[in-house]
Parts: structure tokens; C-alpha cells; sequence
């Protein structure tokens, strides 16, 4: 496990003291990333872009959402063909970032997508910080033609929508519990707070399991075949457990009446996450292009993320009445909708643009690369309302074979 010690700011400090001292791992990731003042993401410390502190795939280039654009228009066009008389057909996306990636999808929907079905479209935002919010609004103020509003998860379960959720490396942020085994027996990571002079340190200490461990525990031992602890892990072995999944998919699915989910993030197998080998789970922390395993390290300051596991996000999914399409890893989802092409056609480039060819070529193969975006995980659920027979079936072509 990393170092058990970091300086602690004077604002953490005071919420540790209201907390009597120590509070669970979960609630430290939360206040670090989503303080209304002080949290990396609303506080605006947090930059996405090659210039900033963390790369994501649209950041890289319009190339991916020009592809994306491609699936998400044939769901439009399923929805409207099995929905007739749906009025207004929405692309919502939670957690938009810096709205990069909406800004180059309004560009190519709009590009795509037959104009009958265009004209019942409107954007959805769904953002917590206000000031992310702030920057996605002077970054979209130009598509004074397009309809986009702002709202949140509480507010679609009262107005369900009908069309596409994307969350693009949303869940990965979610915070999660941190378990560690401690002479064999496993204890939930809790932060707690070192007063020393005039300053706050943070240290981890380990709290007793909480009944909601407990009861996630033998959920995923009863509905993955999921051991944690896993058989013969040493002393010391360390992982996460991603508990809000549950209450997140139970918003979800209650603001879509009909329509598709797209999952974008990095994802293991439980296989790999859960077993021995991996002796300190994969939460890390970014900033400034740079990844560390110290997390605690910098509260306010840095992303925090953790991988999800593909069978405990299908099961939470599943439980919460959204059915599994499938899945699949993002290099051959991109390919399978034509980012082949794309590489190929800078073949014929003349020679006073080459730099710019090979500028385009090197993102479009950092999108694959299968050690970095390219082991992104998409996964594809769908809703559908009791009492409705569906005449088509959702397209998923970036489950199909890579296009040559």
C-alpha cells in the first residue's frame, strides 16, 4: 500500500473534525473531488487536455465523437422508428467535463442525422459543479439552433426522457470503500486526521466492516461467484469496492423511459481485479499529466479514479431494470464503426500537409492503444417500457467485427 501519511489543508481538517476525527476512505474521495468550493472538479484546479492534468479520448481530437456520432444516430433513428410519436428525442450526458466531447458531437449529429428526427433532439447536460457547468456553457454558446439545457438525476427521474445516456469516464470518479486484509480479516480503509504543531497530516487507519460492506460482500459472492478477500492473498492485500454503482444505475434507469445507456471507462474482468496478484487495487490519482498511487496526496488538487469490474457493473445495472446489450473494449469498438478508414485515408496525403497527417495519425492510434484509451471498456444497456413491443432492435454496430 502507498505511504500512510500526507499534509492535510486547513478546509479537510475542519471536515475531519466535524467527523470526530476519521472518516471512511468513500467520504475523503468525495469531498476531494466534489467540494462545492474546494473539490477538484468544481473548484476548477482540474484541466482535461494534453495541456492539462489527464488526456481523454476527445480531448485528443474530434475523431471520436465523430465516430461515436455515427451509433448514436442510428439509436435516433431506432427510437423514432420504434417510438413514433416520442416528441422529442435527447442525447444526455453525465458529467460533461470541459464539453469537449458535446461540442464536436453537436457537430457531427447534426452533420448525420436525417433532419426529421434532428429536429426532435435536444442535449442534455447533467453536471454537479457549478464551475465545470459554467465552462460547458461558454463552450456550446454558439448552437443557439440546438436545444440544450442543464439538470440533474433527481430532476430527469421526474421528467424521464426518451433517447442515449452516455457517461464517459464518469463511473471511474465514483467514490468507492477501500478494504484491506489485516491477519486475516478484512477491515474497511478509513482517513483520519494527525494534528502535529500547526499542522493537519492525513493517515489511514482501518475501521471494522459496516453493515453495507457486509451486505456487498455476499451480494457479490451470491451473484458473481465473487470471493473478496481473494483464496491465499497475503497480509496487507488491498482493493476497492465500488458501492455507489447501485444507487447511480437506480437513477439512471428511472430517468429513461426509452432508449440505450452507453458505459465508456476503464474496466477489468473480475478474474483480474480481485485476485492475489493485484495487492492494491487500482485507485490512482493525476495531475499534471503525471499518475500516482499516493491518493491521498494533494486533496482538491488531483483526479482520483478506480476501475470498475465488468461483472458487479452488469449485475448493479441488471438489478436496476437495464438490460445487458454487451460490451466491448474501445479500440475495436472504434475500429468496427471506421476509425480504419480514417488511418488508412492519410495515406494519401501530400506531402506539404505530412505533418499534419502524422499529428492526426498519432491520435487517432492513441484512441487503440490498447495500453492506454484503447483498453477503455464500452458497455451497452437498454430500456424499454413494460407495456411497449418493441418493431426494432437497437443497433449495435460497434459490436461487430473491426471494419477493414
Amino acid at each position: 500500500m502507498e505511504s500512510s501519511s500526507a499534509k492535510c489543508p486547513k478546509w479537510l481538517a475542519k471536515y475531519l473534525k466535524e467527523r470526530g476525527g476519521s472518516a471512511l476512505f468513500s467520504q475523503f474521495m468525495d469531498w476531494s473531488l466534489n467540494d462545492p468550493v474546494h473539490g477538484a472538479y468544481s473548484s476548477g484546479n482540474l484541466k482535461i487536455g494534453i495541456d492539462g492534468d489527464f488526456v481523454t479520448s476527445p480531448s485528443l481530437s474530434n475523431d471520436f465523437a465523430e465516430l461515436l456520432a455515427v451509433q448514436l444516430t442510428e439509436w435516433f433513428k431506432d427510437i423514432d422508428n420504434d417510438y413514433s410519436d416520442c416528441e422529442t428525442i435527447s442525447l444526455v450526458e453525465i458529467g460533461p467535463g470541459e464539453g469537449n466531447l458535446s461540442f464536436d458531437l453537436l457537430i457531427a449529429i447534426e452533420s448525420i442525422c436525417p433532419q426529421k428526427i434532428f429536429n426532435k433532439f435536444e442535449l442534455v447536460l447533467v453536471e454537479i459543479n457549478d464551475a465545470m457547468k459554467e465552462r460547458q456553457k461558454k463552450k456550446l454558446i454558439s448552437f443557439s439552433n440546438i436545444k440544450i439545457r442543464w439538470t440533474d438525476l433527481d430532476d430527469l427521474i421526474k421528467n424521464p426522457v426518451s433517447g442515449v445516456i452516455l457517461a464517459h469516464e464518469i463511473l471511474d470518479a465514483l467514490p468507492v470503500e477501500r478494504v484491506i486484509l489485516r491477519n486475516k480479516e478484512l477491515y474497511q480503509i478509513g482517513v483520519t486526521l494527525r494534528e502535529a504543531e500547526t499542522n493537519y497530516f492525513l493517515e489511514y487507519n482501518d475501521i471494522p466492516l459496516t453493515k453495507k460492506v457486509r451486505v456487498k460482500l455476499e451480494e457479490y459472492k451470491d451473484k458473481c461467484n465473487l470471493i473478496i478477500p481473494p483464496e491465499d492473498a497475503l497480509d496487507g492485500w488491498n482493493s476497492e469496492l465500488h458501492i455507489n454503482l447501485e444507487p447511480w444505475f437506480s437513477k439512471v434507469s428511472s430517468s429513461l423511459k426509452l432508449g440505450t445507456l452507453l458505459i465508456i471507462d476503464y474496466a477489468l474482468s473480475a478474474n483480474k481485479y480481485y485476485n492475489k496478484i493485484r495487492r492494491s487495487g487500482t485507485i490512482v490519482s493525476y495531475r499534471k499529466q503525471s499518475m500516482s498511487n499516493e491518493v491521498i496526496n494533494l486533496p482538491g488538487l488531483c483526479d482520483i479514479t478506480a476501475h470498475l469490474c465488468n461483472e458487479i457493473l452488469i449485475m448493479e445495472a441488471e438489478k436496476n431494470n437495464l438490460r445487458f446489450i454487451g460490451q466491448t473494449k474501445q479500440s475495436l469498438a472504434l475500429l468496427s464503426l471506421g476509425l480504419a478508414g480514417r488511418i488508412s485515408s492519410l495515406r494519401d496525403t501530400c506531402n506539404s500537409e505530412i505533418s499534419t497527417a502524422l499529428n492526426k495519425r498519432e491520435s487517432l492510434l492513441r484512441l487503440v492503444d490498447p495500453n492506454g484509451l484503447g483498453g477503455f471498456r464500452w458497455f451497452l444497456f437498454e430500456v424499454s417500457p413494460k407495456d411497449h413491443v418493441r418493431k426494432t432492435v437497437f443497433d449495435k454496430s460497434f459490436l461487430d467485427e473491426p471494419i477493414d
